[in-house]
């Protein structure tokens, strides 16, 4: 469950390839589904229960905040899925359409309590069946993509824009990176001063990879020659001008002046999903 191909892809071409994102919505439509939607919006049952799906404004959620290794938003509205037509139990899903019927699937999640656990959605024939404000959590980690990136996808799912898309990202090298953007950054070690640039061209077609959607590099990312040393180097962060985007952590280690700093294309990934 999470984040659907078709979203995650809308968010990786606008992120690294120079597809913009577009028109975010203004009303998403609630689905229920008897087991994990996975990646495809897969197990949908709304119609056995009710006469469609459930509208809900996408203005109507929290911002976005920081819950663990989560940025997360949280319903600030009952999600109405009208009057059933047959009993239901143990449904343990909902999911997120752009229309009505048909249209494209945006995302699927357990249904929760008011403290974050899991429940199972019952009712009988008959009754008025509805989630109340708080009990509908959207939450993409921060383990690898930054507070900024996680904000701009979730305010999407809100029905604010996420403007144009970069036609370059800049990889920084780094003793220090975390999700909010805090770099200590490893400079002038290279002719070039630091950060190698990466044309919107220069990434591959994006390719499912277990549980997640995955793109690469297509030419090697190649700093050049060191002309300084450098100690403590951990970690590699993707920029969009000033802003963070992904990092990742590496094995530590000291450059030495000299060195061919390389990052063959094989090995350079980015991986957008539900892990």
């Amino acid at each position: 469950m999470g984040l659907s191909s078709y979203l995650l892809d809308k968010f990786l071409n606008h992120h690294f390839k120079g597809i913009a994102a577009g028109t975010a919505p203004t009303t998403l439509y609630g689905s229920i589904h008897s087991a994990d939607p996975l990646l495809t919006g897969v197990n949908e049952v709304t119609t056995t229960y009710f006469s469609g799906r459930a509208s809900y404004t996408a203005t109507n959620f929290s911002s976005p905040a920081t819950l663990g290794n989560y940025r997360q938003i949280v319903s600030t509205a009952s999600l109405n899925f009208g009057t059933s037509i047959a009993a239901g139990s143990n449904l343990p899903y909902f999911g997120f359409w752009d229309a009505a019927t048909g249209g494209n699937f945006l995302g699927g999640f357990a249904f929760t309590d008011s403290l974050g656990s899991k429940i199972l959605l019952n009712f009988g024939s008959g009754d008025t069946v509805s989630r109340a404000s708080g009990s509908i959590k959207i939450g993409l980690d921060i383990g690898s993509w930054s507070i900024y990136a996680r904000d701009l996808q979730l305010n999407w799912l809100k029905g604010t824009g996420m403007g144009s898309a970069p036609s370059t990202n800049d990889v920084a090298l780094a003793t220090l990176l975390t999700a909010d953007g805090t770099i200590t950054e490893i400079t002038a070690i290279v002719a070039t001063g630091g950060r190698f640039s990466i044309s919107s061209a220069n990434w591959s077609a994006i390719t499912t990879v277990g549980n997640t959607r995955q793109i690469q590099t297509t030419n090697d990312i190649n700093f050049g020659a060191t002309i300084a040393a450098a100690s403590g180097f951990n970690a590699i962060g993707l920029f969009s001008s000033t802003n963070l985007i992904v990092f990742a952590s590496v094995s530590t280690q000291n450059i030495v002046v000299g060195q061919e700093l390389i990052i063959p294309a094989s090995k350079f990934k980015v991986s957008l999903g539900n892990v």
